[in-house]
């Protein structure tokens, strides 16, 4: 919020100068905010008037931050195409410019869609590379980010006690360099992990650190996420009213703010709890939509989620 506002400002007295370069800098930061809150829409107008001006100027570092913003949108958005597009031109552009710190944080970009599109190895390719980059040039911030998404990979993997380790090397970095975006991330992925263990009443605290984190920051993204962890984690309590409670706040913000990935997560953790508590007429009814979504985004570790609930639905039908 300080940003977009902040942002509008400079925007407007650029505008009042006819200060290209101040008008291009202020819609890449507010397209930027748009995009963390889900305003894509927005964010896209922001971003394309920038890229404009900064084509014009022929400012190349200002273009591809642009790119930078785009991929990651998108990948958010589930078009992998376009995110991979965009975050390939900013890889070119920071590799022009050799500024070691922003290819490290292109190269983890395409990790990230890779890993989105159920790639792990591929995705561990570029992460390791990025990090690689990120301790040559001493980058806290960066590190941190990077450890954390390899921590991801292994979670994913069911590597656990491996995920954690970096995890916490996540959060020591972001917690030093004052990224509460960065340790709200940690706390949810750690609370994910907790919750694999079966060790319910520790996710319940990291995620709660994670939701309020969030909230603070109205990260829709990271509400939504954070929502489908607790009803997942309040069902296997058996607290299944609580747990449908959560699951419903997180599909609606995934539906408004059309968080693609996060909608199906949210569709499955229906089904995973109805499976649970052998509704499989409601859990059937869930999964089928969870499926179509998981097939659109063509997320590998989404799908076989949802076959797995689905094949249980079935089964209890």
């Amino acid at each position: 919020d300080s940003t977009l506002f902040y942002g509008h400002k400079s925007i407007e007295l650029s505008r009042k100068i006819h200060y290209k370069a101040g008008i291009a800098d202020g819609l890449l930061q507010t397209g930027n905010a748009n995009y963390f809150k889900g305003k894509f829409s927005h964010a896209e107008q922001d971003l394309g008037e920038a890229v404009l001006i900064y084509k014009h100027l022929n400012d190349k570092k200002g273009l591809g931050k642009c790119y930078t913003v785009y991929g990651r949108m998108y990948n958010l958005l589930a078009n992998y195409k376009l995110a991979l597009t965009y975050s390939n031109l900013a890889l070119d552009i920071s590799k022009q410019l050799k500024n070691d710190l922003d290819i490290a944080v292109c190269t983890k970009n395409i990790g990230v869609v890779y890993y989105s599109e159920g790639q792990l190895p591929t995705a561990l390719d570029y992460y390791y590379k990025a990090l690689f980059i990120d301790l040559k040039v001493h980058s806290d911030r960066a590190a941190a980010a990077t450890y954390n998404d390899i921590g991801v990979v292994l979670a994913t993997m069911e590597l656990y006690p491996k995920a954690f380790e970096y995890y916490k090397k996540a959060l020591k970095l972001f917690q030093s360099s004052k990224d509460l975006n960065g340790v709200g991330t940690v706390y949810e992925n750690i609370g994910e992990v907790m919750i694999a263990q079966k060790n319910y009443d520790s996710a319940i605290d990291y995620l709660s650190k994670s939701i309020d984190i969030a909230i603070k920051q109205d990260d829709k993204d990271g509400m939504s996420s954070v929502y489908t962890d607790f009803g997942l984690c309040y069902a296997r309590k058996n607290q299944n009213r609580l747990a449908l409670s959560y699951l419903n706040k997180s599909l609606q913000i995934a539906s408004e703010y059309k968080i693609v990935y996060n909608e199906a997560y949210a569709l499955i953790g229906f089904a995973t709890v109805y499976n649970l508590q052998k509704d499989y007429k409601n859990a059937y009814k869930y999964v089928i939509e969870g499926q179509k979504l998981a097939v659109k985004l063509g997320n590998l570790s989404i799908r076989s989620n949802a076959a797995l609930q689905l094949n249980r639905a079935l089964a209890g039908l």
